[in-house]
Protein backbone atom coordinates (compact mmCIF):
# COMPACT_ATOMS: atom_id res chain seq x y z
CA UNK A 1 0.00 0.00 0.00
CA UNK A 2 1.15 3.80 -1.05
CA UNK A 3 0.53 6.45 0.63
CA UNK A 4 1.13 9.93 0.59
CA UNK A 5 -0.78 12.77 2.28
CA UNK A 6 -4.56 11.21 1.76
CA UNK A 7 -4.19 9.40 -1.13
CA UNK A 8 -3.48 5.31 -1.54
CA UNK A 9 -2.95 2.73 -3.43
CA UNK A 10 -4.14 -0.99 -3.04
CA UNK A 11 -5.37 -4.11 -4.13
CA UNK A 12 -8.76 -5.29 -3.76
CA UNK A 13 -9.20 -9.18 -4.17
CA UNK A 14 -13.12 -9.08 -4.40
CA UNK A 15 -12.81 -6.96 -7.10
CA UNK A 16 -9.39 -8.32 -8.52
CA UNK A 17 -8.57 -4.51 -9.18
CA UNK A 18 -6.09 -1.75 -7.81
CA UNK A 19 -7.74 0.87 -6.00
CA UNK A 20 -6.50 4.54 -5.74
CA UNK A 21 -8.45 6.41 -2.80
CA UNK A 22 -7.98 10.06 -2.34
CA UNK A 23 -9.86 12.98 -0.84
CA UNK A 24 -11.48 15.84 -2.60
CA UNK A 25 -12.18 18.78 -1.42
CA UNK A 26 -15.74 21.28 -2.54
CA UNK A 27 -14.05 24.34 -2.57
CA UNK A 28 -17.36 26.53 -2.57
CA UNK A 29 -18.23 24.51 1.37
CA UNK A 30 -14.77 23.27 2.07
CA UNK A 31 -15.91 19.79 2.99
CA UNK A 32 -13.92 17.10 1.74
CA UNK A 33 -14.87 13.85 0.57
CA UNK A 34 -13.35 10.16 0.40
CA UNK A 35 -13.35 8.87 -3.20
CA UNK A 36 -11.81 5.80 -5.08
CA UNK A 37 -11.37 5.20 -8.13
CA UNK A 38 -10.19 1.48 -9.59
CA UNK A 39 -7.49 0.13 -12.18
CA UNK A 40 -7.20 -2.84 -13.93
CA UNK A 41 -3.05 -2.62 -13.64
CA UNK A 42 -0.49 -1.76 -10.96
CA UNK A 43 0.35 0.56 -13.52
CA UNK A 44 -2.21 2.46 -14.66
CA UNK A 45 -3.36 2.85 -10.54
CA UNK A 46 0.37 4.21 -9.88
CA UNK A 47 0.28 6.82 -13.34
CA UNK A 48 -2.89 8.61 -11.25
CA UNK A 49 -1.66 8.47 -8.02
CA UNK A 50 1.54 10.18 -9.47
CA UNK A 51 -0.86 12.67 -11.29
CA UNK A 52 -2.83 13.14 -8.05
CA UNK A 53 0.30 14.11 -6.04
CA UNK A 54 1.83 16.41 -9.01
CA UNK A 55 -1.72 18.04 -9.20
CA UNK A 56 -2.06 18.66 -5.65
CA UNK A 57 0.03 21.75 -6.68
CA UNK A 58 -1.53 22.72 -9.43
CA UNK A 59 -4.07 26.08 -8.66
CA UNK A 60 -6.15 25.01 -11.85
CA UNK A 61 -6.68 21.33 -10.73
CA UNK A 62 -7.45 22.40 -7.33
CA UNK A 63 -9.97 25.11 -8.09
CA UNK A 64 -11.75 22.84 -10.89
CA UNK A 65 -11.34 19.68 -8.57
CA UNK A 66 -14.70 17.73 -8.25
CA UNK A 67 -16.45 19.83 -11.38
CA UNK A 68 -19.50 17.52 -12.00
CA UNK A 69 -19.61 17.17 -16.13
CA UNK A 70 -22.90 19.29 -16.56
CA UNK A 71 -21.73 22.13 -14.84
CA UNK A 72 -19.04 22.08 -16.89
CA UNK A 73 -20.93 21.75 -20.09
CA UNK A 74 -22.63 24.84 -19.14
CA UNK A 75 -19.72 26.66 -18.35
CA UNK A 76 -19.06 26.04 -22.07
CA UNK A 77 -22.51 27.26 -23.43
CA UNK A 78 -22.25 30.48 -21.15
CA UNK A 79 -18.60 30.95 -22.59
CA UNK A 80 -20.34 30.78 -25.96
CA UNK A 81 -23.36 32.63 -25.29
CA UNK A 82 -20.86 35.59 -24.15
CA UNK A 83 -18.36 35.45 -27.26
CA UNK A 84 -21.68 35.90 -29.57
CA UNK A 85 -21.02 32.12 -30.75
CA UNK A 86 -24.55 31.26 -29.91
CA UNK A 87 -27.53 33.33 -30.03
CA UNK A 88 -30.19 33.34 -27.31
CA UNK A 89 -32.16 30.55 -28.72
CA UNK A 90 -29.03 27.96 -29.55
CA UNK A 91 -28.27 28.94 -26.08
CA UNK A 92 -31.47 27.89 -24.34
CA UNK A 93 -32.17 24.69 -27.29
CA UNK A 94 -28.16 23.37 -25.73
CA UNK A 95 -29.38 23.97 -21.83
CA UNK A 96 -32.26 21.99 -22.42
CA UNK A 97 -29.96 19.29 -23.63
CA UNK A 98 -27.64 19.52 -20.51
CA UNK A 99 -30.59 19.32 -18.24
CA UNK A 100 -31.64 16.05 -19.79
CA UNK A 101 -27.92 14.46 -19.45
CA UNK A 102 -28.07 15.81 -15.79
CA UNK A 103 -31.23 14.28 -14.99
CA UNK A 104 -30.12 10.83 -15.59
CA UNK A 105 -27.45 10.95 -13.17
CA UNK A 106 -24.16 10.73 -15.27
CA UNK A 107 -23.81 14.47 -15.87
CA UNK A 108 -23.87 14.52 -11.79
CA UNK A 109 -20.55 12.94 -11.61
CA UNK A 110 -17.18 14.47 -11.65
CA UNK A 111 -15.35 14.73 -14.85
CA UNK A 112 -12.67 12.93 -13.39
CA UNK A 113 -14.33 9.83 -13.03
CA UNK A 114 -16.97 9.11 -16.01
CA UNK A 115 -15.25 6.37 -17.84
CA UNK A 116 -16.00 5.28 -21.52
CA UNK A 117 -17.90 2.37 -20.25
CA UNK A 118 -20.52 4.87 -18.66
CA UNK A 119 -20.88 7.46 -21.56
CA UNK A 120 -21.48 4.34 -23.91
CA UNK A 121 -24.22 3.17 -21.80
CA UNK A 122 -25.71 6.41 -21.34
CA UNK A 123 -25.44 6.82 -25.57
CA UNK A 124 -27.10 3.05 -25.40
CA UNK A 125 -30.00 4.06 -23.56
CA UNK A 126 -31.25 7.08 -25.65
CA UNK A 127 -32.28 4.39 -28.28
CA UNK A 128 -35.70 6.54 -28.48
CA UNK A 129 -34.44 9.72 -29.57
CA UNK A 130 -34.38 10.96 -32.92
CA UNK A 131 -30.81 11.16 -35.00
CA UNK A 132 -30.74 15.02 -34.26
CA UNK A 133 -31.05 14.60 -30.78
CA UNK A 134 -28.38 12.12 -30.80
CA UNK A 135 -26.18 14.11 -32.12
CA UNK A 136 -26.96 17.28 -29.89
CA UNK A 137 -26.28 14.68 -26.61
CA UNK A 138 -23.00 13.41 -28.48
CA UNK A 139 -21.79 17.21 -29.09
CA UNK A 140 -21.88 18.15 -25.68
CA UNK A 141 -19.90 15.02 -24.26
CA UNK A 142 -17.45 15.90 -27.00
CA UNK A 143 -16.95 19.05 -26.13
CA UNK A 144 -17.25 18.76 -22.49
CA UNK A 145 -13.96 15.68 -22.40
CA UNK A 146 -12.66 18.17 -25.56
CA UNK A 147 -12.30 21.10 -23.42
CA UNK A 148 -11.21 18.98 -20.04
CA UNK A 149 -8.56 17.03 -21.71
CA UNK A 150 -6.73 20.34 -23.20
CA UNK A 151 -6.77 22.15 -19.98
CA UNK A 152 -5.50 18.93 -17.81
CA UNK A 153 -8.71 18.15 -15.83
CA UNK A 154 -8.21 14.70 -17.26
CA UNK A 155 -5.82 12.91 -18.52
CA UNK A 156 -7.16 10.42 -20.88
CA UNK A 157 -10.46 11.38 -22.68
CA UNK A 158 -13.22 8.84 -22.42
CA UNK A 159 -15.20 10.00 -25.49
CA UNK A 160 -11.88 8.34 -28.30
CA UNK A 161 -13.62 4.63 -27.10
CA UNK A 162 -17.79 5.73 -27.42
CA UNK A 163 -19.67 5.52 -30.49
CA UNK A 164 -22.93 6.99 -31.21
CA UNK A 165 -26.04 4.66 -31.48
CA UNK A 166 -26.83 4.64 -35.82
CA UNK A 167 -30.68 5.13 -35.77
Amino acid sequence: MKSKSNSSIYYDKNKNKYIVSYSIKNNETGEKKRTRRSFNTKEDAEDFFKELEYKKGDKIFIKNNGIPLCELMKFIVERKLKTNRVGAHQYGKTLKIIDRIEKAGIGKKDISEITSEEIQDYFNSLINYSNHYMEKFTEQFSKAFSYAYNKGYIRINPMADTYRLAI
